[in-house]
């Protein structure tokens, strides 16, 4: 368990271990929200208001594959944005491993390597996104961007770091 005992016989909790978990669950809470209130609930209200302006049977299937097809690329399950969907899914395994650590007594060892995958992680996600929203002006990409990265932290802390590397 995570909870270990001292010589004192006080409880400690690694710090690191509750702030990394703090961490992995932003990330997906985030995904899930972006998916949730992005994709499904955007796209869904503009397919109701399709359907209720129309009566005709090739217009409600014309909006109903276009609702598909947004579905389907503003969650990243479209053939060009590969790379997003694996690393969505290596978040979600991170959070897999994270969450097992609670259940062992992790070592310093085992936290030191799933912070370091999260950083890496972290600053892949947001260089991937920023790229793939500025080079094709995918309003989706930006949109997670901003619901990761509202406030600029991660940025900063990205920036901070290649800076100590000079």
């Amino acid at each position: 368990a995570v909870v270990s005992t001292q010589s004192t016989g006080e409880d400690r909790f690694d710090h690191r271990l509750l702030n990394l978990r703090s961490n992995v669950a932003y990330l997906i809470d985030n995904l899930q929200y972006y998916l949730h209130v992005d994709v499904l609930e955007t796209n869904f209200t503009e397919l109701i208001n399709k359907l209720n302006a129309t009566q005709d049977f090739e217009q409600i299937r014309k909006a109903h594959r276009f609702f598909l097809g947004e579905i389907l690329a503003w969650s990243f399950v479209s053939n060009e944005l590969n790379s997003a969907t694996r690393l969505i899914d290596t978040v979600i395994s991170l959070g897999f491993q994270t969450a097992r650590m609670f259940e062992e007594d992790p070592d310093e060892i085992q936290i030191t390597k799933l912070e370091s995958n999260y950083n890496f992680l972290v600053a892949h996600m947001l260089k991937m996104l920023e790229s793939s929203a500025s080079r094709q002006h995918n309003s989706f990409m930006n949109q997670l961007l901003l619901r990761i990265d509202y406030n600029g932290f991660f940025t900063q802390v990205r920036a901070q770091k290649l800076e100590k590397k000079r």
